[in-house]
């Protein structure tokens, strides 16, 4: 656990994507994918006259929806923040 945590450090500071705004990321393209998956189903069950299932299909894609636009706002504000790099830390002068 240890070494992983060091890892995705790691990974962080080289690649200036902080392990947060990956996660999100990560998050966004699963929620996209489910929702994706809810139109077939929800068409699965259109196709079976199966009502109740395709009303469900539909509730669980529109829940989806609501947290891909949470995800959305979410990134804009970390893709906002800009590489670790970027940011002058305590040791660094700037100059204006």
């Amino acid at each position: 656990m240890v070494i992983e945590r060091v890892e995705r450090q790691n990974a962080e500071r080289i690649s200036g994507v902080p392990n947060v705004t990956f996660d999100l990321t990560a998050v966004l393209h699963n929620k996209l994918e489910a929702i994706a998956a809810y139109e077939v189903y929800k068409q699965d069950a259109r196709e079976a006259g199966h009502r109740q299932a395709e009303a469900f299909f539909d509730q669980c894609q529109q829940f989806e929806r609501t947290a891909v636009q949470q995800l959305r706002e979410l990134l804009a504000q970390n893709l906002s923040v800009g590489p670790p790099w970027a940011t002058p830390t305590a040791g660094d002068v700037v100059v204006e």
